[in-house]
């Protein structure tokens, strides 16, 4: 598999095939992994645990490689910070795709413009690029890369409602699908974070059928 993956993206990749997942954590302290490519079923190691490893470290892209399909395997895979998940067998062209998505999302992401914006939520602040919550006492609850993206775009769209479609593109890369839960899985998550940050249960709020917002935001420019 390795190999077949390294004849398909090394034409236009740098690849490193590395061992284990501590070669990999190395590789990302020593800031030489622009994405890391993870299988879940692995020699002595799980992927899932890999993936949460290097999330805990770094925010590249992870996307995982794996011919588990089940959707509670994906959606853990999504759950720990996974930026996509691509099932075996896949196409070459579409793993490719999928990989430059992945990464172009990340070139955009570290494009920071001049002016940093902050959201106040209830006597909270909201500091997309310290990804964490400040809550009223001062305390820092961090947040993930994709529970960020998702309260990101809430807010910038608040108080409207953003639909299911315009959420689950912004966490997986395409149309929501009701089989697969992922995007509940990190609205789970991200309500959990703000709860603990000490903001209004209902700040979050579901539209059925339609989407999600964010109540009473406001932006504030430093």
């Amino acid at each position: 598999m390795c190999a077949l993956l390294y004849r398909i993206l090394s034409p236009e990749y740098e690849i490193a095939m590395l061992k284990s997942g501590r070669d990999m954590i190395n590789a990302i302290k020593r800031d030489s992994v622009d994405l890391a490519l993870l299988d879940i079923v692995l020699s002595g190691e799980n992927g899932i645990e890999i993936a949460k490893a290097i999330r805990a470290r770094s925010h590249i892209p992870v996307v995982m490689l794996s011919g588990l399909s089940a959707a509670e395997t994906i959606v853990a895979g999504l759950g720990i910070g996974a930026n996509d998940y691509i099932t075996k067998p896949f196409d070459p062209d579409v793993l490719k795709a999928r990989v430059a998505n992945a990464l172009r999302a990340r070139i955009n992401e570290t494009k920071r413009p001049l002016e940093e914006v902050c959201y106040e939520l209830h006597g909270c602040t909201v500091n997309p690029w310290k990804r964490h919550i400040e809550s009223v006492a001062g305390a820092a609850v961090k947040i993930t890369e994709m529970e960020l993206q998702l309260l990101s775009l809430m807010l910038r769209q608040a108080p409207g409602v953003v639909s299911r479609e315009e959420l689950s593109r912004c966490v997986v890369g395409k149309k929501w699908q009701p089989e697969i839960r992922a995007l509940d899985v990190h609205i789970s998550h991200l309500r959990s974070k703000l709860s603990e940050a000490g903001l209004p249960k209902n700040v979050l709020c579901c539209h059925r059928g339609v989407g999600y917002s964010i109540r009473t935001a406001n932006a504030v420019r430093h």
